[in-house]
């Protein structure tokens, strides 16, 4: 589990591209899972090697592990 909380934007176009950048070389490096929070627009972004990304809102219930099941809206309340 890595938390990213100041992105090096300088070196891209826009913040998106990083995001995407970003988690195509941790998927390429062998991570398993990526998981970005987004606290602005409350969204989640997974993103798993071999599988479609997706972007949730962050009020529905994530696996962040095998069995382990948290829901951002629920721990910032």
């Amino acid at each position: 589990i890595e938390i990213d909380t100041k992105a090096e934007l300088e070196e891209v176009k826009d913040a998106f591209s990083y995001f995407h950048i970003k988690t195509d070389e941790l998927l390429n490096n062998g991570i398993e899972k990526v998981i970005w929070i987004f606290t602005d627009s409350k969204k989640v972004m997974l993103a798993e090697a071999g599988k479609n990304w997706q972007i949730v809102d962050w009020d529905r219930a994530i696996e962040v592990m095998e069995g382990i099941i948290v829901n951002i809206d629920q721990m910032v309340d």
